[in-house]
């Protein structure tokens, strides 16, 4: 048995997030592979662009959601426990409808922009580039049903291990046939196979669903999932801001060399919140239910386990790479290690995330989704402005300075929310409650 936690969700969660870690695991280790190869098939600047385009893309295509895809998480687990099939149904056409519609406008507008050459140096790019953005719309809103259905392998295994294993073949299918290819011919082939994944996944999705009783009607519920979506939409792009912020401001200032550099060290950082990650997507439906039906004492106890199980791998992870980290940046090439630095700093902002576990889910799912969003704007605002400031003048270490310290502010802020607001103490060395 799992200390600090109920025997049961403890040996279930830690069953869900044992199987999101090995899918994250297995697909960092294909990442970096795909990064590898077009870190030296693409060179720095057709790598930059790629990962300067990805980046807006996957930014975009969480604004595409309108809110109704991050909201998946507070209302499809309530509408199963409760036997609401109607409401179910209804949330998941409005939420599909309106992902899929804005997002295909939002990527008719890139293209506008693009044709213009209004995007300058990552204007050719963006002419294939801009399909991602519908792409990762509809495979966000997919994560988000596969997870509350508890299918954790179809959720998570499309945008964390498929992906990479689809960009690597992408890759090297173009470098078969055009010997060098650049970064619109590959972002083209991607998302043309990534559309087919997502399909699929949506497919699969759809034969899963549990037969519900058909209970309440769902007429007159798209303002109440506004209402509790806007704000958890509004957290969705601060988070996006806070974790990539510095790639697009880096890649804007600094050019796609630099971006391409910089890159490298924030998705080697990135992995030190494996756990955080893999725990999150297992324990998130468990906070709300937990929550929802009033077991406050299993909720403490979860949130005490959950907090070690995020901080102490992280730990572990963030020496290694203190280590060995310009081993790693040089995987990329040679020129990749002068992001060792960089890197070094980004590993203490996640250390700080970590160190809270399950903070920011807490309050999302708790009715304080407002309070959470405030707070995480704050961090982002903090974020680009140091951005804004530091990257002029210091570079790729003053990205890193400036993104490690939102991400401890806005951990400390958490902390202090959680226990005010609730009465439990999410810090990893604290106890269950204040």
């Amino acid at each position: 048995m799992t200390p600090g936690a109920p025997p049961s969700l403890a040996r279930r969660l830690l069953r869900g997030a044992g199987t999101v870690f090995a899918v994250q695991v297995a697909g960092t280790a294909l990442g970096y592979l795909g990064q590898l190869a077009l870190a030296r098939w693409l060179g720095v600047s057709g790598y930059g662009r790629f990962a300067y385009v990805h980046t807006w893309s996957l930014l975009l295509a969480n604004l595409a959601g309108l809110g109704l895809t991050p909201a998946a998480l507070r209302f499809l687990p309530t509408y199963i426990e409760r036997g609401e099939g109607r409401r179910y149904a209804r949330f998941l056409a409005q939420a599909c409808g309106w992902a899929l519609g804005l997002s295909l406008l939002i990527a008719l507008a890139i293209l506008a922009l693009a044709r213009a050459g209004a995007l300058g140096q990552y204007s050719e790019a963006w002419l294939a580039g801009a399909w991602l953005v519908p792409v990762f719309a509809m495979m966000n809103l997919h994560t988000q049903e596969g997870r509350t259905q508890g299918r954790l392998v179809l959720a998570m295994a499309p945008p964390n291990l498929l992906k990479y294993a689809l960009l690597i073949l992408s890759a090297g299918a173009l470098l078969a046939v055009t010997g060098g290819p650049s970064a619109r011919q590959l972002l083209a082939v991607f998302a043309g196979s990534m559309a087919l994944l997502v399909l699929g996944q949506g497919l699969a999705l759809r034969r899963s669903r549990a037969a519900l009783p058909d209970g309440e009607s769902a007429a007159g519920l798209l303002g109440e999932w506004m209402r509790v979506g806007t704000p958890l939409l509004l957290i969705l792009v601060f988070m996006n801001l806070m974790a990539q912020a510095d790639v697009l401001l880096v890649g804007s200032m600094l050019g796609d060399d630099a971006v391409g550099v910089y890159n490298a060290a924030s998705r080697t950082a990135a992995t030190v919140g494996f756990a955080l990650f893999a725990v999150n997507a297992a324990a998130a439906p468990s906070l709300a239910a937990l929550h929802a039906t009033g077991r406050r004492e299993e909720l403490a106890r979860l949130l005490a386990a959950t907090s070690r199980w995020t901080f102490w791998p992280a730990l572990a992870i963030a020496l290694g790479f203190a280590l060995a980290g310009k081993v790693v940046l040089g995987f990329f090439g040679a020129e990749f290690t002068r992001a060792y630095l960089p890197l070094l700093i980004l590993c203490g902002g996640q250390l700080a995330a970590a160190s809270v576990g399950l903070a920011g889910s807490l309050l999302n799912l708790t009715g304080h989704e407002r309070l959470s969003a405030s707070l995480l704007a704050g961090a982002a605002a903090l974020n680009l402005l140091l951005n804004g400031m530091l990257i002029p003048r210091f570079g790729l270490p003053g990205a890193a300075v400036a993104t490690t310290a939102a991400l401890v502010v806005w951990s400390l802020a958490l902390r202090v929310a959680a226990r005010r607001r609730l009465g439990f103490d999410p810090f990893v060395l604290a106890g269950r409650s204040s």
